[in-house]
């Protein structure tokens, strides 16, 4: 064939563009590459140089907001919430619930309820101790609380 030639490939046969049949012989009859081989299993030793540290024990973070009163003790149980929200979640769902918990303190920011600086430490402090990276975390963190900006909420007094 010309390097021109343009093939259609469909189950068992090949069809040039000049209407040419091509018997294709099955995958089975083929000599295997030397590449499709199964890999060999990764030695003991490299496979825990490959294991990454484990991380350090998880301490629980606790937000001391100033003042007295129900107002206080609600955006201080919501912002703790969220952060063992964050510092709780399984292994593969830290970025789901660090967005979840900033769309939730969002709101609160949106309100004029609590700082978006304060909210944005709280948060970055629970994603980093969980091992989620730092860049990775404060785009998540300032993606939620543009969406819990969209429905704000205060605290009645």
């Amino acid at each position: 064939m010309s390097a021109e030639t343009t093939l259609t490939i469909s189950s068992h046969t090949c069809q040039a563009l000049g209407g040419q049949h091509l018997q294709r012989t099955p995958l089975q009859s083929h000599p295997r590459h030397p590449h499709d081989t199964p890999a060999a299993p990764l030695p003991g030793w490299l496979a825990e140089l490959l294991r990454p540290a484990p991380l350090p024990p998880q301490k629980p973070i606790r937000v001391a907001l100033s003042g007295r009163g129900r107002r206080t003790a609600f955006l201080r149980s919501a912002v703790n919430g969220e952060a063992e929200r964050v510092t709780g979640s399984g292994e593969d769902q830290h970025n789901n619930a660090l967005y979840i918990a900033s769309v939730a303190l969002g709101q609160l920011v949106a309100g004029g309820e609590l700082g978006e600086a304060d909210v944005t430490g709280w948060l970055l402090t629970a994603a980093l101790q969980v091992g989620q990276g730092e860049r990775e975390a404060q785009r998540t963190i300032a993606s939620g609380l543009r969406a819990g900006a969209r429905r704000p909420r205060t605290v009645a007094a």
